[in-house]
C-alpha cells in the first residue's frame, strides 16, 4: 500500500471520527459543547497535517482558499487589538483550517465527496437515534426545557442540521441503488422536523424547495408557457401562502418571536454604537450589559419587559458576527456565503460546492 492510499484511509477515518465526536458528547469535559469543539479542533488539525503532507505539491491555489486565509488572518489580527474569548476565536480558526484542509484533500482525490456525504448522513442518523430514544424514554433529555432535542441541548440546532442534510438525501434518491432506503430516511427527517418544531428549520425547508423549483428546467418551461393571467394568479397564491405561513409561525411561538425582536433591536443599536465590534465570543457579555442599560434608562415598553431575559446569542448569525467582529467581520462572513452560492450556481450543483 503506497503513501497516497495510507493517507487517504487515515483522512477518511479521521473525518468519520470528527463527525461522530462533534455530534455525541464524550462526557470528558465540563460541558458538552467543549467536548465537541475540542474534538473538532483536534481532528481538523490532523486533517490539515494530512493536507499539507500531500497537497502542497499537487494542488493549486484557489480564490476560495485565498479568501479563507484572509478571513483567518483577520480573526487573528482582530483578536490582537480587540479583547476576545480565546475559546471562540480558536474554534472559528479551526473551522477555517478544516475548510482549507478538506478543500485540498477533495481536490486531489485523497477524500471524496461520497465520503463527505456519508459522514453527514452518519450525523443525521445519530440525531435520529437520539430523538427516537428520547421519545421512547430510553435516552435522557439533554435539556431542562425540552423533552426532544436530538444529540444537542438545543433542538433548533438539531432541526437546522437535519433540514440542511435533506438536499443530500434527495440527491442520493436519484441513484438507482438504495433509492427506497434514502426515501425512507427523508421521510424520517421530515417527521423529526415536525417533532422538533423549529420555525427556522421549516423556513430553510421552504427555501430549499424554492431553490430546487427555480433550478428545475422542466418547471421553468411550464411556468413560461402559462398565460399572463395564470402567472399573476400563481404569484398571488404564493404571496398568500407565504403570508399565512409567516403569521402561523409567528403565533406558534409569539413570546419567543417578540423576545427576538428586542434582541435584534438592541443588537443593531450596538453595531451602530460600536461598528468595530466588541470581540469574538463576547456577544453574551456585552449584549446583556446593553440590555440592562436599556431597561435602566426607562425607555422599555411593557411588552419588552415581559419578553426580556438573559441572552446568550443573537439568534441571527449576521447580527452576531457584526456585534462581535465588527462591520469588516460580518462582511467577510457574508462574502463566504455569497461566494459559495455563486459557485454552486455556476456549477449547477445543488448539493455540494466543489471548492
Amino acid at each position: 500500500m503506497n503513501v497516497h492510499n495510507v493517507m487517504s484511509n487515515m483522512s477518511a477515518i479521521v473525518f468519520t471520527l470528527l463527525c461522530v465526536l462533534c455530534t455525541v458528547d464524550t462526557h470528558l469535559f465540563v460541558y458538552p459543547s467543549l467536548s465537541k469543539s475540542l474534538a473538532f479542533s483536534l481532528c481538523s488539525l490532523f486533517l490539515a497535517i494530512c493536507s499539507m503532507m500531500i497537497c502542497v505539491r499537487k494542488t493549486t491555489v484557489t480564490l476560495m482558499s485565498v479568501f479563507m486565509t484572509i478571513w483567518g488572518i483577520y480573526i487573528v489580527i482582530y483578536g490582537l487589538f480587540v479583547p476576545a474569548e480565546t475559546y471562540r476565536m480558536y474554534y472559528m480558526l479551526s473551522g477555517i483550517v478544516f475548510f482549507l484542509a478538506m478543500s485540498g484533500l477533495l481536490r486531489i482525490g485523497l477524500n471524496s465527496f461520497r465520503q463527505v456525504g456519508n459522514g453527514l448522513l452518519l450525523i443525521a442518523c445519530i440525531h435520529i437515534i437520539f430523538v427516537a430514544g428520547q421519545k421512547l424514554g430510553l435516552i435522557d433529555p439533554l435539556s431542562d426545557y425540552f423533552q426532544i432535542t436530538g444529540s444537542n441541548e438545543n433542538p433548533n440546532i438539531t432541526a437546522m442540521y437535519m433540514v440542511g442534510v435533506l438536499p443530500l438525501i434527495y440527491g442520493r434518491m436519484s441513484e438507482r441503488r438504495g433509492r427506497i432506503l434514502y426515501a425512507a430516511l427523508g421521510l424520517v427527517v421530515i417527521g423529526l422536523l415536525l417533532a422538533l418544531r423549529c420555525r427556522t428549520a421549516w423556513i430553510g425547508f421552504m427555501v430549499m424547495v424554492a431553490v430546487y423549483g427555480f433550478m428545475s428546467e422542466c418547471l421553468r418551461q411550464r411556468v413560461m408557457q402559462l398565460s399572463i393571467g395564470r402567472k399573476i394568479t400563481a404569484c398571488i397564491v404564493a404571496v398568500c401562502l407565504i403570508t399565512t405561513g409567516a403569521v402561523f409561525a409567528y403565533k406558534l411561538k409569539k413570546d419567543s418571536a417578540d423576545g427576538r425582536m428586542l434582541i435584534w433591536k438592541l443588537s443593531v443599536q450596538m453595531i451602530y454604537e460600536h461598528p468595530q465590534g466588541y470581540g469574538y465570543g463576547l456577544f453574551e457579555r456585552n449584549y446583556n450589559l446593553r440590555q440592562a442599560k436599556h431597561f435602566a434608562s426607562g425607555e422599555q415598553s411593557l411588552e419588552e419587559c415581559h419578553n426580556a431575559s438573559f441572552v446568550s446569542m443573537a439568534y441571527n448569525d449576521y447580527i452576531e458576527q457584526a456585534v462581535e467582529g465588527g462591520v469588516a467581520g460580518v462582511f467577510l462572513f457574508s462574502a463566504f456565503y455569497v461566494i459559495m452560492i455563486l459557485k454552486a450556481y455556476r456549477d449547477k450543483d445543488k448539493i455540494y460546492s466543489k471548492v
